[in-house]
């Protein structure tokens, strides 16, 4: 699978994601750095087919008017260390890649569980 690792999250999770056979990419990676509009982001996520990971809500909104990005993964966990957000999101991948292979577009993962949001 292939992510865009949004501005507000630790470039670890796209160092995770590579170690374990993912193509993925952080904001930090992009010419404009954390400084990369939520639209560029987007965009680039269509036209790579990424999914973005983020903890902006703005990316839920330009979903359900825009439709893009396509699919997002909503990370709704509050403040962790990076350690412990990286290993939630270990516990958790293999559900959420099996969600996004069957067809879900918006994944909210928090500190206790995962949740399909539907998208309209």
């Amino acid at each position: 699978m292939r992510f865009i690792i949004d501005a507000q999250l630790p470039p670890r999770i796209s160092i995770w994601l590579i170690e374990h056979g993912h193509d993925a990419i952080h904001t930090d990676d992009m010419p404009l750095g954390n400084k990369t509009p939520d639209t560029v982001i987007a965009t680039r996520s269509l036209s790579e087919n990424r999914i973005v990971i983020t903890k902006d809500t703005d990316f839920m909104k330009m979903h359900m008017i825009k439709k893009i990005p396509e699919r997002i993964l909503f990370i709704a966990t509050g403040n962790l260390r990076n350690s412990q957000l990286v290993a939630l999101l270990e516990q958790n991948f293999e559900r959420i890649v099996e969600l996004f292979v069957n067809g879900n577009s918006i994944i909210e993962m928090n500190n206790e569980t995962i949740i399909i949001r539907k998208s309209n």
